[in-house]
């Protein structure tokens, strides 16, 4: 029982059920991938095939890969993809290697078949992390910062099992970008949308036998994040405003008041150090 509560519990951190994850695949076609593969010089661009190890051969495997028709011009569409890179000698991966997977992010003319934006970053992959098919996701929800000026948001969650014996973990992160011309500029840098932590108790695997019910019957409080837009602007773009509530699995009402906060632009990004020391602060 507390194995299944613990897996509803890590879908709805990573902001998902599992119907909704169904309703939420952003699927690429192969004129986009095909596109994006030749603009970034990446040989072999492709999901992997018959089920076969990676190896040479098979050039770079996208690991996850999400597409979304741009919501102010429907002849762009929005793609981020995660991808091994060529394989040393032909030798499979070992997946409990620490490593990186590189990112793309790109907008894609459909239409002229050619990428007209682009940007490079990669994931850090550990204990914590692995890149998994469902990993990426597009967020085209009205960041409207500037007139003409409306960025998009690039989901990244882990892939990796929950960790049982811990007093919690975060769920996915969150980057804005806006468009400047050929390059696409990170404007607000993996912000974690959510986090979860025990109230009571724990994982009956993970604790002493002297107080089973406590173990057994654990209560789970959970810290959801949102983006809006405020009226204000700073630099020339808006004020991001950051709500986070809490909520316990149980139904019972949380005891927290919603946490708010107004972020700045300052020419190059929104930064959060400020917001997230007041955050941790809102959680204790």
């Amino acid at each position: 029982m507390i194995k299944a509560k613990l897996c509803t519990i890590a879908w709805i951190v990573l902001g998902f059920t599992p119907s909704a994850y169904a309703q939420a695949e952003q699927n690429c076609s192969d004129a986009v991938i095909n596109t994006v593969g030749k603009h970034f010089d990446i040989s072999n661009f492709s999901y992997l095939k018959d089920s076969t190890s990676p190896n040479i051969g098979n050039g770079g495997i996208i690991i996850a890969g999400a597409c979304k028709v741009s919501p102010i011009d429907k002849s762009i569409t929005i793609a981020a993809f995660a991808y091994d890179e060529d394989i040393e000698d032909g030798k499979p991966l070992d997946e409990d290697i620490e490593g990186e997977k590189p990112l793309v992010v790109a907008l894609v003319d459909t239409q002229k078949g050619q990428v007209i934006s682009s940007y490079t970053d990669s994931i850090n992959e550990d204990a914590t992390m692995r890149v998994a098919d469902y990993s990426l996701s597009i967020d085209t929800a009205r960041y409207v910062l500037a007139p003409g000026v409306r960025a998009f948001g690039i989901n990244i969650v882990s892939g990796s099992h929950p960790h049982y014996c811990t007093n919690g973990d975060e769920g996915g992160n969150r980057t804005l970008f806006v468009q400047d011309g050929k390059t696409l500029k990170p404007i607000l840098e993996r912000l974690t949308m959510s986090y979860w932590t025990y109230l009571k108790g724990g994982d009956s695997r993970c604790m002493s036998d002297t107080d089973p019910a406590i173990a057994l019957d654990p209560i789970i409080e959970s810290f959801n994040l949102n983006i809006g837009i405020g009226k204000a602007t700073t630099n020339g773009y808006a004020n991001l405003l950051i709500t986070a509530i809490s909520s316990y699995d149980n139904e019972a009402e949380s005891k927290r008041r919603p946490f708010h906060y107004e972020l700045h632009y300052n020419g190059e990004t929104y930064p959060t150090d400020e917001m997230l020391n007041a955050l941790y602060a809102w959680q204790k």
